[in-house]
């Protein structure tokens, strides 16, 4: 992506050297994107974009105000990048998508100033527009800040489940303030950018890995009459890899290893196939995976004699089912607590194991 977004000549600035900087800030801020480090991700992107205006670094600018909770900042980047790129950017569709998710999950503030006219800050970024104004921001507790000609006026605002919130900040009389809504202690200044008091989560994008260790009851059964079966307990890992085409949808390539004591040399149940997980909530992820595998049980006793008899599968098909739950969320990605159940399906003539991995581990985005 360095080299597509930066392949091109600038019409601003068009010397090799301009270029070779834009791509080495450019790539150094896809690595800070990739850590979680959204602010060094944005201030890379804006110098990238500074020495070598391309469209596609302004959608990564929007991407990193978005993370970082700047609803307003990563709408005006959007929009930026639609209008220069056209229906048929490349990345037009994420960011009408991403424009759609911004202005659902935010808030609105409606700043008014007695004059009008004052020059607004909210969390210590300068609005576009001075009073009156509107400004998106994520749902919780802000910082609004009016200036005028030799006056200053600030509040704290709370934004809750209201879509619109109104403020209204006034000219003190003499040396006291008096905005409508309760003044704020803090000493943050109008040209500081702070993070607001809720940051939207982490999401996936681009690349994903996972690994989690699983314990794995099963049951082998016999599948001709259900004349025998046997349970146990077997522990083992599931990894998983693969891309993120949207924030709460991935697609990976997962295997599924385990072992157990029952039977010897080794109970051992294995499977590997595609998976498609969908976030439906901040921390909550459903999905199912298609996989081939073969379950073994080398020494179950059958009830009736002495007789040790193999109890195992052919390699066959083995579906399951995922229910994940974040217990953890970071910059890098989720801490999991999962269970898949599946089944292996076997011939009449064979055996059929159903089985139920209950793992915990990490999804890293």
């Amino acid at each position: 992506m360095v080299v597509a977004t930066l392949a091109s000549p600038s019409p601003a600035r068009a010397g090799g050297d301009a270029i070779d900087d834009a791509r080495k800030h450019f790539a150094e801020g896809v690595k800070r994107y990739q850590e979680g480090d959204f602010e060094g991700a944005r201030v890379l992107f804006e110098q990238a974009n500074a020495e070598h205006h391309a469209p596609p670094i302004v959608y990564n600018i929007a991407r990193a105000e978005e993370r970082l909770g700047h609803p307003q900042a990563a709408i005006d980047q959007y929009d930026t990048y639609i209008a220069e790129a056209g229906e048929n950017g490349e990345f037009t569709q994420a960011a009408v998508l991403a424009l759609a998710r911004i202005r659902k999950s935010s808030r609105q503030l409606r700043i008014e100033t007695k004059p009008p006219g004052a020059r607004v800050f909210v969390d210590g970024s300068p609005t576009r527009d001075p009073a009156p104004t509107r400004v998106l921001v994520p749902a919780g507790r802000h910082h609004v800040v009016a200036e005028g000609d030799g006056w200053r006026a600030e509040a704290d605002v709370e934004a809750g489940a209201a879509a619109v919130e109104n403020v209204m900040l006034e000219r003190p009389d003499g040396a006291a303030a008096s905005p409508t809504t309760t003044p704020s202690t803090s000493t943050t200044g109008p040209n500081e950018r702070t993070r607001p008091a809720e940051a939207l989560p982490p999401a996936p994008d681009g690349f994903i890995f996972g690994a989690e260790f699983t314990v794995v009851p099963h049951r082998f059964d016999r599948t001709a009459a259900r004349r025998y079966s046997s349970f146990g307990i077997a522990a083992g890992v599931i990894v998983e890899a693969g891309y993120a085409p949207a924030d709460d949808f991935v697609v990976l390539g997962r295997t599924l290893v385990s072992v157990g004591s029952k039977g010897a040399p080794a109970t051992t149940l294995a499977a590997i196939g595609v998976a498609m997980s969908y976030r439906v909530r901040k921390s909550v992820w459903i999905g199912a995976a298609f996989m081939g595998g073969r379950a073994l049980l080398p020494g179950a006793i059958e009830p009736q004699g002495n007789e040790q008899r193999r109890f195992d599968t052919d390699y066959v098909f083995c579906p399951t089912l995922e229910v994940s739950v974040a217990v953890l969320t970071k910059p890098y990605g989720q801490w999991l607590v999962s269970i898949f159940p599946g089944y292996y399906f076997a011939s009449p003539a064979d055996n059929d194991v159903f089985f139920v991995p209950v793992g915990f581990g990490l999804r890293t985005f």
